[in-house]
């Protein structure tokens, strides 16, 4: 398998079957080429992009490739491409043919003959009487059957540049078009009309390669507000459009807080970006209907404050949903909030000794009256309670663990609903590595020191030092009594210079522990 610059397959060989595959410059699959005898032929001819509108099989033979438009500042064009030939064989009596939009078309007049992966380079120049939009058809073919074509979209002359929106004040709007003859020489019968009843009331010329630039002030109608500007002239025609937005109302600064347990107060503003209106607006929570307001009649411009607040029955997720409306306006604005029952309040992990920790923590009803179910993974532990509302239950949880890094999910639930929820992540180490630090570095040594803790009851610690460049063990055993710790120096010897990991290992039976550092020599 071959794969280009941007990792796109090229080619592909399988037990004698090749793949050959080509893309354009917008990743695109032109062509699949089977064996060399079979080619498939993926065109596209616009909406949606990357869909090609027509697959063609045929033999391989001779590709069109590369073509592309010169010298856009007259009517006379310049057209390049490349014949290749595509078999793994020579090919001849090869010819092209060239259609230029215009009823016109150019043959090469004299066949000739493509050796294996030989190219031809083909360069022709058409003169267009006027300007105009037009489509270009290019050819390739041997032993007088087609092999494959490319097509060119081709526009100049009359050139509809843009159409924007300079300034908009409710439904008066300011709209700029531009248009251009982009040929170095006189253009007659200009005009130009455009969706809103604005246009040219009598013909004009352009000389070569003047712009023109239209500024329009218009009311639009709500129902209608798309505007198109088309210009034309004897040396062809384009039109750009352009969709008009109004702003109406809008919801802005929009705030929700918890005041308690069960209320919140939703704060948000309603602005009027058009002429005046009367606007309503409604709050729904979890699709039912909680407050509704109408007739409030707001300037262009003016705002207003909406306070609001909402009281809940019972806790959960919950959906606050601002609607506004005026007319053919309207906008709307959700948030969910969840409302808990029960909490897991104050907790605490308090680290015992080496291997013991106890957990400390309150299960807290912020609701009515309710049953408390809790859970913790490590420990395995499961309990109910039931709780007041207010009522606090106390959970103290001791326990001793292996070494190695640990973690311990709570829950807690009402009912089935799980309420709460806390992952505390530690590490228990029986014997550890508080620290591994350089004391000193130079071109052939290094000194290292580690301070080695026991946290448990009296052990035999020995350890390893690898520096990459040999292993240092410790001669002799060292007796940690509880909680005693030892500082452990280290001196390595380096044959050159360079950088060099180091790995700390501490070991006592079953128990041990690791550090990773570096020295640089």
């Amino acid at each position: 398998m071959s794969y280009d610059n941007l990792d796109r397959l090229t080619n592909v060989t399988i037990n004698g079957f090749s793949w050959i595959y080509n893309y354009d410059a917008l990743g695109r699959i032109l062509k699949v080429i089977r064996n060399n005898t079979e080619t498939s032929l993926l065109k596209y001819s616009g909406s949606p992009l990357h869909a090609p509108s027509k697959l063609i099989t045929t033999q391989t033979g001779v590709d069109v490739y590369r073509e592309n438009t010169y010298n856009t500042s007259n009517k006379t064009k310049i057209v390049q491409f490349y014949l290749i030939n595509e078999k793994n064989t020579s090919i001849t009596n090869v010819n092209w043919t060239g259609e230029f939009g215009d009823g016109n078309l150019i043959n090469s007049n004299i066949p000739f003959n493509l050796s294996l992966k030989e190219n031809v380079f083909v360069i022709v120049e058409h003169n267009y009487s006027k300007g105009g939009n037009y489509r270009i058809n290019l050819t390739g073919r041997t032993d007088s059957s087609s092999s494959d074509y490319e097509t060119l979209n081709l526009i100049f002359g009359a050139i509809a540049n843009s159409l924007s929106v300079l300034k908009q004040n409710a439904s008066t709007i300011v709209s700029e078009f531009n248009a251009k003859n982009n040929i170095n020489e006189l253009s007659v019968n200009w005009s130009w009309n455009c969706t809103n009843g604005v246009y040219s009331n009598i013909s004009f010329n352009m000389s070569a390669n003047e712009d023109l630039l239209i500024v329009m002030e218009n009311n639009y109608s709500l129902s209608n507000p798309n505007l198109t500007c088309s210009v034309y002239s004897a040396d062809g025609s384009q039109n750009k459009s352009a969709i008009i937005a109004f702003d109406g109302i809008k919801i802005e600064k929009y705030n929700s807080t918890l005041t308690d347990t069960d209320t919140a107060l939703v704060k948000f503003d309603i602005k009027n970006y058009f002429s005046t209106l009367d606007v309503n607006w409604n709050i729904t929570v979890n699709g039912l209907l909680y407050a509704i307001s109408s007739g409030i009649t707001l300037n262009q411009g003016q705002s207003t404050t909406i306070n609001q607040e909402i009281n809940f029955t019972n806790a959960g997720l919950k959906q606050i949903k601002i609607t506004i409306g005026s007319g053919n306006f309207t906008d709307a604005y959700s948030e969910n909030i969840r409302l808990y029952s029960l909490g897991i309040r104050q907790y605490f992990d308090y680290i015992k000794n080496g291997t013991a920790r106890i957990f400390n923590f309150l299960i807290k009803n912020d609701w009515t009256n309710l049953t408390a179910y809790w859970n913790a993974s490590n420990p395995a532990l499961t309990n109910a309670v039931n709780l007041s509302q207010n009522e606090s239950l106390i959970v103290i949880i001791e326990e001793a663990y292996s070494q190695g890094n640990k973690e311990s999910v709570i829950k807690v639930f009402n009912s089935t609903v799980q309420e709460d929820r806390l992952l505390d992540v530690f590490k228990i180490r029986q014997i550890s590595i508080e620290s591994l630090q350089t004391l000193h570095e130079n071109t052939s040594r290094s000194v290292v020191y580690s301070i080695v803790k026991n946290n448990i009851n009296p052990l035999n610690i020995s350890w390893r030092l690898n520096n990459t460049q040999e292993l240092i063990n410790s001669n002799q055993n060292v007796n940690l009594n509880t909680s005693e710790q030892m500082i452990v120096i280290i001196e390595s010897n380096f044959s050159s210079s360079g950088i060099y990991p180091l790995n700390f290992v501490i070991n006592s039976s079953s128990y041990n522990d690791n550090a990773t550092g570096v020295a640089v020599s």
